[in-house]
């Protein structure tokens, strides 16, 4: 009776070990069998390429081609636009130069399972810069990137950040203010602005804390500003001359050409300005160094037919010069 008993437990012991191990397997295998299914259900991602390069480079430069923000591709190749092209790869990045300047227009491939896309992206290939180009104008950048701005109707000057564009502060002129120049002198940076009706040049700092107005030649209407070390040259559009200023004085007049305007450094270190309004044959642009001779040179005359869009003839309304960065 009693060994009876003890069978019936030991039985009934095994069972439950043994239904606790089917459990088990079944979990695991129902586990396995859900996660793999699942895993194989899921639809691959979308296959898409996306390219990105830095859009300027200077002639043989090495510059990253990127495409990791390419979808679904298992291998990237480019075309580098001039005939060149990089083998299909694994790797979404790729490096690359040019040797000759111009505008050069890459091409990715992605390829994946479902077939290939393109995407393209366009660099821009200079020589190297020889020159930081330095001339008047209305819109100028400072130190701390800020910006200052000119408004020649509100007789306004307006110090900006350029990260945000919030007003740092605003600076009065006197009467018609033509242009603004950063001009860094020993006793710190300066703005310099000719104001035409009011025949000044106001000098101010970009804060505001102080200023020095400087009058110029009666009805000499002063219109560019060009600092070169320290002194500064100011265009005399009515006079036809380059004025002089060292520290807070106007100490020379210098013929330059008539209705001058736009003031503007060259590569060799001379000062060009250039004539407003043209006479019927020939636009004028004067180059004078700092000092010694003048020279007055020409520009060609342009032959092609007007459109809407263009005009031929002789070029004119000549408001400033600028000198590539290349030289």
């Amino acid at each position: 009776m009693i060994r009876a008993l003890l069978v019936s437990l030991l039985l009934i012991a095994c069972g439950d070990d043994a239904a606790r191990d089917a459990g088990s397997d079944a979990g695991t295998d129902a586990g396995t069998d859900a996660g793999t299914d699942a895993g194989s259900d899921a639809a691959p991602a979308e296959l898409r390429a996306l390219a990105s390069a830095p859009p300027y480079a200077d002639e043989n430069e090495t510059i990253t081609l990127d495409a990791r923000d390419s979808t679904g591709a298992l291998t990237y190749a480019w075309d580098l636009g001039d005939g060149r092209q990089i083998d299909a790869s694994p790797s979404p990045t790729a490096e690359a130069s040019w040797p000759v300047p111009g505008r050069y227009s890459v091409v990715l491939t992605v390829t994946g399972p479902s077939g290939s896309r393109t995407d393209g992206v366009v660099v821009t290939v200079t020589a190297p810069r020889v020159h930081a180009p330095t001339q008047s104008g209305t819109i100028a950048a400072l130190p701390g990137g800020r910006i200052v701005a000119l408004s020649t109707d509100a007789d306004l000057l307006t110090v900006i950040r350029q990260d945000d564009f919030s007003v740092v502060t605003r600076i009065e002129t006197p009467d018609d203010p033509r242009t603004v120049t950063p001009w860094m002198r020993s006793d710190g940076l300066w703005l310099a602005v000719p104001c035409q009706r009011a025949s000044t040049l106001l000098l101010v700092r970009d804060d505001d804390s102080s200023r020095v107005e400087i009058a110029m030649p009666r009805a000499s209407r002063p219109y560019g500003a060009l600092p070169v070390g320290d002194r500064l040259f100011v265009s005399l559009q009515g006079t036809g001359e380059l004025a002089e200023i060292s520290g807070d004085t106007l100490v020379a007049r210098r013929e330059a050409l008539p209705d001058a305007r736009g003031v503007a450094l060259t590569p060799d270190g001379r000062i060009a300005v250039a004539r407003w309004r043209s006479p019927n044959n020939e636009a004028e642009i004067a180059f004078l160094d700092p000092d010694g001779d003048a020279e007055r040179v020409t520009l060609a005359f342009d032959p092609q037919e007007s459109t809407d869009t263009e005009s031929g003839g002789v070029p004119s309304y000549l408001d400033q010069v600028l000198f590539d960065p290349t030289g």
